[in-house]
């Protein structure tokens, strides 16, 4: 009741989008991103200490280099998160041409686990001119021709087969390659070096692949992109402080925004030498030898758990002395249910012998009392196998704890952390549940069959015969079904993992995935809310 309380207010939670702006969005126009007297907030319910963005008036240039500068702080990721719709409108309109397409690189570059191809076309068609002049502007080709497989090499899960710099450049070759005519570029020069940032500027974001789309820029390389700028905007403590239309005019701002520039150019040295800039690259199509795959398949079994796995794991139980108590203690039980049905025999049978001459209150008080046994026995069995059981779930999650974490670096690179979190929840639920019920089930069954045909054969010898044969039918008809339900059992296993790390890399990436995503899907989202579906699904 806990968990579906948890689930019924998540799902009866206010969404964080704003929907009034994913509608405005939707109207085909000429019209450039912008904000009108618009106050953003992080906070379903503003106060006093909130961080926010007030009285924001700008309208970007279309289809030109816009800059966003200001000291660390001052809110200008802010500012594209909340053109984004990511942040909640307080007062005033915002705008943002959806319709036309929208690429976003965030600060900290987010990648998909998947090959550098992979994320750079990010589900658009592969145009192999416009492909490789963008690794070209990118300045990625000699990074690719370390790797062997070239633009074929997975990247991990976060990029982790990556430098930092190398994420970030990928991350801007996806905007870049996207057909959509907005830019956000959240600081992406921050993480290169200074000569390659220059590279980048002058190939890439003032260059021809970027000709004619809106660029929104926010970065400290003030006197590096400053001559470039259609429109600068000066941030500082979540407002703008002066907006100016080209570099010439940054000489007529006031003294409050120059002394912000100021504090803004005097955070990064942009101390560049021509000479460190990349030669031009040869933009030929690399042709890797190997896959350059980095994740390995996940090991899946074949064939029937073997009865060794089986015993190992009970030997988990506890000492010697406790599986031989549980040993005894389920004997005990079987013995003494088929003694019930010899003394229920041996009382129907008085009545014949003896006839109304029977004690019938020596056999009821009989009864009682193998009742009363048998319940015990039963209680005493249990507390074995959940005890027994217990012990065994807990050693096997330490071990499996300690070998996670005792793992070296290499081996989480090639293991999804999808993976991982498939073996800590599934597979010790199984633990804790499924396994101990079917094992308590296997050894019951298999006990009373042995001690019956045992009793039945002592009276009839000849039983022995047809019970051997139907035993053995019985044991081909289940190897085959525990065959084939293993086998799905661990094929359903090993195809939940990537869902997992799918899933992980999704949340990961969210605002990056909903300002890519098409603005039909967004009006599906927004029906789904407006109906109910999500929370029927």
């Amino acid at each position: 009741m806990v968990s579906l309380k948890r689930i019924d207010q998540y799902l009866n939670e206010e969404e964080e989008i704003d929907d009034a702006s994913i509608m405005n969005s939707q109207v085909t126009t000429t019209k450039a991103p912008s904000f009108s007297n618009a106050t953003l907030s992080w906070s379903k319910e503003p106060t006093d200490t909130t961080f926010q963005l007030k009285d924001l008036d700008v309208t970007f240039s279309k289809g030109e280099l816009n800059l966003i500068v200001g000291p660390i702080g001052s809110g200008k990721s802010s500012l594209l998160l909340g053109l984004l719709g990511e942040m909640r409108l307080v007062s005033g309109q915002f705008y943002l041409p959806r319709a036309e397409g929208v690429a976003y690189v965030s600060q900290t570059a987010w990648l998909q686990n998947a090959t550098i191809r992979d994320n750079i076309l990010f589900g658009n068609d592969f145009d192999e001119e416009r492909y490789w002049k963008v690794i070209d502007a990118c300045a990625l080709k000699l990074d690719l021709d370390l790797f062997e497989a070239g633009d074929k090499t997975e990247v991990g899960e976060k990029g982790i087969t990556l430098s930092g710099g190398q994420k970030q450049r990928l991350a801007l070759a996806r905007a870049v390659y996207s057909p959509s005519q907005t830019l956000l570029l959240d600081d992406v020069l921050s993480a290169l070096d200074v000569h390659v940032g220059k590279y980048i500027f002058e190939r890439c974001i003032t260059g021809d692949l970027l000709r004619g789309r809106t660029v929104l820029l926010v970065t400290h390389h003030v006197n590096l992109t400053k001559s470039a700028a259609r429109k600068i905007v000066v941030m500082e403590s979540g407002k703008i402080v002066s907006v100016v239309h080209s570099a010439d005019s940054l000489a007529n701002l006031s003294v409050d925004a120059q002394r912000v520039l100021q504090e803004t150019e005097n955070e990064v040295e942009d101390n560049l030498d021509e000479g460190s800039i990349p030669k031009k690259i040869d933009s030929t199509t690399p042709k890797p030898e190997k896959s350059g795959k980095l994740v390995l398949e996940e090991e899946r079994a074949v064939g029937r758990i073997s009865r060794k796995t089986v015993f190992q794991y009970m030997s988990y139980f506890g000492s010697p002395f406790f599986i031989a108590g549980l040993w005894i203690a389920v004997s005990m039980g079987q013995v003494g249910n088929i003694f019930s049905t010899w003394w229920i025999a041996r009382w129907s049978d008085a009545y014949n012998r003896l006839g109304p001459e029977a004690n019938a209150a020596f056999y009821l008080a009989g009864t009682g009392l193998i009742a009363v046994a048998y319940s015990l026995l039963d209680v005493v069995d249990s507390a074995f196998y959940q005890v027994g059981g217990w012990n065994a779930a807990k050693k096997l999650h330490w071990k499996l704890v300690r070998g996670v974490f005792g793992s070296p670096i290499s081996w989480f690179d090639i293991t999804p952390v999808g993976r991982i979190i498939n073996r800590f929840s599934k597979d010790i639920t199984s633990l804790d549940t499924k396994l101990l019920m079917w094992l308590m089930y296997v050894i019951d069954s298999s006990l009373q069959i042995f001690f019956r045909m045992g009793a039945v054969t002592s009276v009839m010898p000849i039983f022995m015969v047809p019970a051997i044969i139907v035993a053995g039918v019985g044991y081909v008809l289940g190897e085959i079904y525990v065959r084939a339900n293993i086998a799905v059992k661990r094929c359903q296993s090993v195809t939940e993992s990537p869902l997992f790390s799918h899933f992980g890399d999704t949340i990961l990436g969210a605002v990056t995935i909903r300002a890519y995503t098409p603005d039909w899907y967004l009006l599906t989202l927004d029906l789904a809310r407006k109906t109910d579906l999500l929370r029927i699904i």
